[in-house]
């Protein structure tokens, strides 16, 4: 069996690849760019579990780009959420060289820019990455086929705690706090004929205490499950979890990139997906909704974005603001997302000298948010 390292050492333009001073591959990979990385990894993700880096910052600090693990493919482009996809769901890497834009694209449809390698770095890191990918899923498609087998002669459903987790996550929000509405909704969601005895205790063991949720870690989980899961339960669960994002008023495009990544860890394909969405016409036409609100935005913030200093340009990049869609509202609403991430109540239990480099992060984020108040109160 190849590991990274063996496969890495096989791979004839090597030298080459690594000479790409925005690409980094393991044991080479600097700890400050994972750091800065782990802002779009899983939380649980150990340093040693990041494989290739790419660091689309201007500024070196890792925040935005790419990160392969043995899981998938993670990418955080700037002013845009995180996305993952799942190994399982990786059929292809290639990529797309325009006049202005250099991407990657994955599965032939999904295209990650990539504005700080040089050209030819993004070709030989998109057959780096084709090569990998196809090896690492031909061994899950191999272990799984045994495992569908097993399924198909017990007739049943083996294992449905990482769906459990995903509605619960659904419903609650990171923290994962219960209340017994919540609690009774759970029960009749999974009082049904699929799922197991052994579910039903997970389900009920599970509601007992609150525990923070990572919605990328119950990704992973939900992903190592897809081949147990047929089609058509698949289709009426992503319908389900449209019907409780639409009912907890997400926002158009939060509720979108979630159920884009939801579906790809069912590996539904995007046709499908997109079918499945258009039943809901709130997070259809929201496209328009939003395009107005831009439209606003973009007004108002046109009057700096082209007399921007180095720091205030740094100040929106920390906090994911397009320059151009700068205003008070956006400035508001971006410190409180970034913030968000900081809440004191997730970092208690890390040692002391990671918590002093989070209490710097939010410290920064303080700073740039004085920096842009001060820019604005100016016009």
């Amino acid at each position: 069996m190849m590991d990274f390292n063996q496969f890495k050492q096989q791979f004839p333009q090597l030298e080459l690849l690594q000479a790409d001073p925005a690409i980094f591959l393991a044991p080479q990979i600097p700890m400050n760019k994972i750091l800065g990385a782990m802002s779009y990894l899983p939380a649980q993700t150990r340093p040693e579990e990041v494989l290739v880096l790419v660091d689309e910052t201007v500024f070196g600090h890792g925040k935005n780009g790419l990160c392969l693990t043995a899981r998938g493919i993670y990418f955080k482009e700037v002013f845009e959420n995180a996305n993952f996809y799942a190994m399982k769901a990786i059929t292809s890497v290639g990529y797309s060289m325009g006049w202005i834009n250099q991407q990657l694209v994955i599965s032939g449809t999904v295209k990650v820019t990539l504005a700080q390698p040089e050209k030819a770095g993004v070709r030989l890191l998109a057959d780096f990455l084709n090569q990998y990918c196809a090896i690492q899923k031909a061994r899950t498609d191999s272990s799984t086929s045994a495992q569908q087998q097993q399924n198909h002669d017990n007739h049943g459903i083996p294992n449905l705690q990482p769906i459990i987790k995903l509605y619960a996550y659904l419903l609650l929000g990171w923290r994962g706090e219960w209340t017994e509405q919540v609690r009774e909704m759970m029960r009749r969601l999974f009082d049904r004929d699929f799922v197991s005895p052994q579910d039903q205790a997970f389900l009920s063991q599970f509601m007992r205490q609150n525990q923070q949720l990572d919605f990328f870690d119950i990704l992973d989980e939900v992903s190592s499950i897809q081949d147990s899961l047929p089609r058509q339960l698949c289709h009426g669960l992503l319908e389900e979890m449209l019907a409780f994002m639409e009912k907890r008023n997400f926002e158009v495009q939060v509720a979108r990139d979630h159920f884009l990544q939801i579906s790809t860890a069912l590996n539904i394909d995007q046709q499908s997906a997109l079918a499945i969405l258009a039943q809901f016409p709130a997070f259809m036409a929201g496209d328009a909704r939003m395009g107005k609100q831009d439209t606003a935005s973009t007004s108002s913030g046109a009057r700096h974005a082209g007399r921007l200093t180095q720091e205030q340009q740094a100040a929106c990049e920390l906090l994911g603001i397009a320059p151009e869609q700068l205003d008070r509202q956006m400035l508001t609403r971006a410190y409180r997302i970034k913030m968000a991430d900081f809440h004191p109540d997730q970092y208690q239990q890390l040692p002391p000298a990671v918590r002093q480099v989070i209490e710097q992060q939010a410290q920064q984020l303080n700073q740039a948010r004085s920096c842009l108040e001060a820019l604005l109160g100016s016009g």
